[in-house]
């Protein structure tokens, strides 16, 4: 397999009334990156598999918990990190999105533009959290360098 643009990763837990439009927003992106996003079921008891199986799948790959406690989200990321090296599986970017990130169709063009003005080292974690972004050098730096990037998604 290629290299991907981006990885997209959503831990989820009765997310079915945004689970598929934060699907499709990633389907719709401008710049028509290359990219799999993977779901983290993390026990729902909801509906989501009936609406997640009418959109186009291509792009997915659905992990589930299957303990009978809830990871949460940063352990369910973890999770989905696990099964990329195991599975070697690269991407120039892990972008995380919660269950109810919509994008808009020009945010990955907005995020490479933002990292590509950002000095330094190249970040290779995006977070889409409440209209900002954090991203960090895959290098270890001081968390004064980490840095916060506001823009709605």
């Amino acid at each position: 397999m290629a290299k991907l643009d981006f990885v997209a990763i959503t831990p989820f837990f009765n997310a079915s009334p945004f689970l598929p439009q934060t699907i499709t927003s990633l389907q719709s992106l401008v710049g028509e990156p290359k990219y799999i996003h993977i779901l983290i079921d993390d026990n729902s008891s909801d509906s989501w598999e009936s609406l997640v199986n009418k959109l186009d799948l291509s792009s997915i790959i659905i992990l589930r918990n299957t303990s009978t406690s809830n990871l949460r989200p940063a352990r369910a990321r973890n999770m989905a990190l696990d099964f990329l090296e195991k599975e070697s599986i690269s991407a120039n970017y892990i972008w995380f999105l919660d269950a109810d990130d919509f994008c808009s169709p020009d945010r990955w063009l907005a995020h490479l533009q933002t990292i590509g003005s950002a000095k330094g080292a190249v970040p290779s974690i995006i977070g889409t959290y409440t209209s900002s972004v954090r991203y960090q050098s895959s290098a270890s730096i001081p968390d004064s360098l980490y840095r916060t990037l506001h823009f709605p998604c």
